[in-house]
Protein backbone atom coordinates (compact mmCIF):
# COMPACT_ATOMS: atom_id res chain seq x y z
CA UNK A 1 0.00 0.00 0.00
CA UNK A 2 1.15 3.41 -1.21
CA UNK A 3 2.09 5.97 1.51
CA UNK A 4 -0.46 9.29 1.31
CA UNK A 5 1.55 11.94 -0.96
CA UNK A 6 2.17 15.63 1.42
CA UNK A 7 3.23 17.93 -1.61
CA UNK A 8 5.56 20.58 -0.41
CA UNK A 9 5.43 23.50 -2.82
CA UNK A 10 8.91 25.59 -3.55
CA UNK A 11 8.23 28.94 -5.23
CA UNK A 12 11.37 30.51 -3.97
CA UNK A 13 14.77 30.28 -2.66
CA UNK A 14 13.92 31.32 0.68
CA UNK A 15 11.22 28.49 0.84
CA UNK A 16 12.54 25.85 -0.50
CA UNK A 17 15.58 25.92 2.42
CA UNK A 18 12.63 25.49 5.15
CA UNK A 19 10.87 22.97 3.64
CA UNK A 20 14.22 20.68 2.79
CA UNK A 21 14.54 19.57 6.52
CA UNK A 22 10.69 18.50 6.44
CA UNK A 23 10.61 16.65 3.80
CA UNK A 24 14.22 14.83 5.00
CA UNK A 25 11.96 14.32 8.60
CA UNK A 26 9.17 13.02 6.69
CA UNK A 27 11.38 10.54 4.57
CA UNK A 28 12.99 9.32 8.09
CA UNK A 29 9.57 8.84 10.01
CA UNK A 30 8.26 6.40 6.55
CA UNK A 31 4.58 7.63 7.69
CA UNK A 32 3.83 9.99 4.74
CA UNK A 33 6.00 10.63 0.91
CA UNK A 34 7.22 13.99 0.71
CA UNK A 35 6.85 15.54 -2.73
CA UNK A 36 9.37 18.34 -3.57
CA UNK A 37 7.82 20.58 -5.85
CA UNK A 38 9.80 23.36 -7.53
CA UNK A 39 7.70 26.30 -8.89
CA UNK A 40 7.45 30.22 -9.43
CA UNK A 41 9.20 32.88 -11.50
CA UNK A 42 12.42 30.70 -11.52
CA UNK A 43 11.90 26.92 -10.59
CA UNK A 44 15.27 26.26 -11.43
CA UNK A 45 16.94 28.53 -8.69
CA UNK A 46 14.08 26.61 -6.16
CA UNK A 47 15.44 23.03 -7.84
CA UNK A 48 19.16 23.69 -7.26
CA UNK A 49 18.58 24.41 -3.68
CA UNK A 50 16.50 21.70 -2.96
CA UNK A 51 19.74 19.83 -4.24
CA UNK A 52 22.32 22.43 -2.75
CA UNK A 53 21.00 20.72 0.54
CA UNK A 54 20.74 16.55 -0.31
CA UNK A 55 17.43 16.46 -1.98
CA UNK A 56 15.84 16.92 -5.56
CA UNK A 57 12.91 17.92 -6.97
CA UNK A 58 9.93 15.56 -7.72
CA UNK A 59 8.14 17.89 -9.92
CA UNK A 60 9.49 21.02 -11.61
CA UNK A 61 6.63 23.33 -13.00
CA UNK A 62 7.33 25.51 -16.08
CA UNK A 63 7.90 29.25 -14.56
CA UNK A 64 5.08 31.22 -13.69
CA UNK A 65 5.67 34.54 -13.06
CA UNK A 66 2.25 36.14 -12.54
CA UNK A 67 -0.02 34.22 -9.57
CA UNK A 68 -2.50 33.41 -12.19
CA UNK A 69 -0.13 31.39 -14.00
CA UNK A 70 1.28 30.24 -11.16
CA UNK A 71 -2.13 29.18 -9.78
CA UNK A 72 -2.75 27.04 -13.27
CA UNK A 73 0.42 25.35 -13.10
CA UNK A 74 -0.43 23.86 -9.37
CA UNK A 75 -4.18 23.58 -10.50
CA UNK A 76 -3.34 21.56 -13.13
CA UNK A 77 -0.33 19.21 -11.25
CA UNK A 78 -3.27 18.38 -9.02
CA UNK A 79 -5.89 17.51 -11.55
CA UNK A 80 -3.38 14.66 -12.33
CA UNK A 81 -1.60 14.04 -9.27
CA UNK A 82 -3.62 14.76 -6.14
CA UNK A 83 -1.72 14.85 -2.87
CA UNK A 84 -3.66 14.28 0.67
CA UNK A 85 -2.12 17.33 1.61
CA UNK A 86 -0.23 20.71 0.56
CA UNK A 87 2.84 22.31 3.09
CA UNK A 88 3.26 25.65 1.69
CA UNK A 89 6.42 27.97 3.32
CA UNK A 90 5.94 31.69 3.37
CA UNK A 91 4.17 33.82 0.82
CA UNK A 92 2.89 30.65 -1.64
CA UNK A 93 -0.31 32.04 -2.08
CA UNK A 94 -0.76 30.41 -5.59
CA UNK A 95 -0.06 27.12 -4.71
CA UNK A 96 -2.06 27.73 -1.46
CA UNK A 97 -4.96 29.28 -3.77
CA UNK A 98 -5.04 26.31 -6.21
CA UNK A 99 -4.83 23.32 -3.52
CA UNK A 100 -7.83 25.41 -1.47
CA UNK A 101 -9.39 24.79 -4.99
CA UNK A 102 -9.79 21.76 -5.07
CA UNK A 103 -10.21 21.15 -1.48
CA UNK A 104 -6.62 19.75 -0.61
CA UNK A 105 -6.02 20.48 2.84
CA UNK A 106 -3.59 23.21 3.01
CA UNK A 107 -0.66 23.61 5.58
CA UNK A 108 1.06 26.95 5.94
CA UNK A 109 4.77 26.55 7.75
CA UNK A 110 5.62 30.50 8.71
CA UNK A 111 2.35 31.26 9.14
CA UNK A 112 1.30 34.57 10.68
CA UNK A 113 3.54 37.17 9.62
CA UNK A 114 2.73 40.84 9.11
CA UNK A 115 4.61 43.88 8.66
CA UNK A 116 2.68 45.71 10.45
CA UNK A 117 3.71 48.84 7.89
CA UNK A 118 1.66 50.88 5.75
CA UNK A 119 4.08 50.27 2.95
CA UNK A 120 3.64 46.40 2.69
CA UNK A 121 -0.31 46.90 3.19
CA UNK A 122 -0.48 44.98 -0.08
CA UNK A 123 1.31 41.80 1.15
CA UNK A 124 -0.26 41.70 4.61
CA UNK A 125 -3.28 41.64 2.70
CA UNK A 126 -1.77 38.62 0.15
CA UNK A 127 -0.96 36.86 3.80
CA UNK A 128 -4.09 37.65 5.38
CA UNK A 129 -5.83 35.33 2.24
CA UNK A 130 -2.90 32.74 2.38
CA UNK A 131 -4.61 32.72 6.07
CA UNK A 132 -8.05 32.41 4.97
CA UNK A 133 -7.54 29.80 2.75
CA UNK A 134 -5.10 27.57 4.97
CA UNK A 135 -6.59 24.12 6.98
CA UNK A 136 -3.54 24.17 9.44
CA UNK A 137 -1.21 27.46 10.29
CA UNK A 138 2.01 26.42 11.62
CA UNK A 139 4.27 29.43 13.31
CA UNK A 140 7.33 29.82 14.13
CA UNK A 141 7.03 31.97 17.08
CA UNK A 142 4.04 33.52 19.47
CA UNK A 143 4.35 36.75 17.96
CA UNK A 144 2.97 35.28 14.98
CA UNK A 145 0.56 32.64 16.01
CA UNK A 146 -1.26 35.72 18.03
CA UNK A 147 -1.38 37.84 14.80
CA UNK A 148 -3.50 34.82 13.24
CA UNK A 149 -5.69 34.81 16.93
CA UNK A 150 -6.09 38.26 16.76
CA UNK A 151 -7.75 37.81 13.12
CA UNK A 152 -10.00 35.48 14.42
CA UNK A 153 -8.36 32.37 12.99
CA UNK A 154 -9.60 29.71 14.96
CA UNK A 155 -6.99 28.76 17.81
CA UNK A 156 -6.90 24.66 17.18
CA UNK A 157 -5.80 25.71 13.95
CA UNK A 158 -2.92 26.96 14.90
CA UNK A 159 0.52 25.35 16.03
CA UNK A 160 3.69 26.99 17.47
CA UNK A 161 6.49 24.68 15.64
CA UNK A 162 9.47 26.64 15.41
CA UNK A 163 11.26 27.19 12.28
CA UNK A 164 13.27 25.03 9.94
CA UNK A 165 15.95 27.44 9.18
CA UNK A 166 18.70 25.98 12.11
CA UNK A 167 17.76 22.40 10.66
CA UNK A 168 18.77 22.99 6.92
CA UNK A 169 21.58 25.10 8.10
CA UNK A 170 22.83 21.89 10.14
CA UNK A 171 22.02 19.94 6.81
CA UNK A 172 24.43 22.17 4.49
CA UNK A 173 26.73 22.46 7.54
CA UNK A 174 26.75 17.84 7.28
CA UNK A 175 27.31 18.07 3.44
CA UNK A 176 30.00 20.15 3.23
CA UNK A 177 31.91 18.31 6.29
CA UNK A 178 31.35 15.35 4.57
CA UNK A 179 32.74 16.37 1.23
CA UNK A 180 35.84 18.33 2.96
CA UNK A 181 34.26 21.66 1.70
CA UNK A 182 34.96 24.83 3.33
CA UNK A 183 31.51 26.67 4.50
CA UNK A 184 30.35 29.36 2.16
CA UNK A 185 30.19 33.10 3.44
CA UNK A 186 27.51 35.83 2.71
CA UNK A 187 24.50 36.52 2.35
CA UNK A 188 23.64 32.94 1.70
CA UNK A 189 25.08 31.02 4.49
CA UNK A 190 23.66 33.96 6.86
CA UNK A 191 20.29 32.84 5.17
CA UNK A 192 21.27 29.24 6.11
CA UNK A 193 22.26 30.42 10.19
CA UNK A 194 19.93 32.26 11.10
CA UNK A 195 16.14 32.45 12.08
CA UNK A 196 15.60 35.44 10.49
CA UNK A 197 15.94 34.64 6.81
CA UNK A 198 13.71 36.22 4.82
CA UNK A 199 15.50 38.57 3.33
CA UNK A 200 18.78 37.43 3.15
CA UNK A 201 17.68 33.75 1.64
CA UNK A 202 16.02 35.59 -1.74
CA UNK A 203 19.39 35.95 -2.86
CA UNK A 204 20.56 32.72 -2.79
CA UNK A 205 20.25 31.96 -6.65
CA UNK A 206 24.20 33.31 -6.62
CA UNK A 207 24.78 30.43 -4.51
CA UNK A 208 25.82 26.90 -5.23
CA UNK A 209 26.78 28.37 -8.51
CA UNK A 210 25.88 26.63 -11.81
CA UNK A 211 29.21 24.78 -12.26
CA UNK A 212 29.51 23.15 -8.68
CA UNK A 213 29.37 19.26 -8.33
CA UNK A 214 27.62 18.02 -4.95
CA UNK A 215 28.31 14.48 -4.16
Amino acid sequence: MSLPEVHLAGGTCAEAIRLVPVAAAMRAQGLLAPVLLAGGADPTDVSRTYISLGLASDETLSAGADLATAVGRYDKLWAARTPAAVLVSGDNLAAALAAYWRRIPVLHMDAGRRSGTPMADGVDADRRLLAQVTTVHLTAAPLTAMNLLDESVVAGDVLLTGGTAVDAARMMTARLRAAGTRAPTGCCWSAWTTRTTSRSARRCSTWPPATTTWT
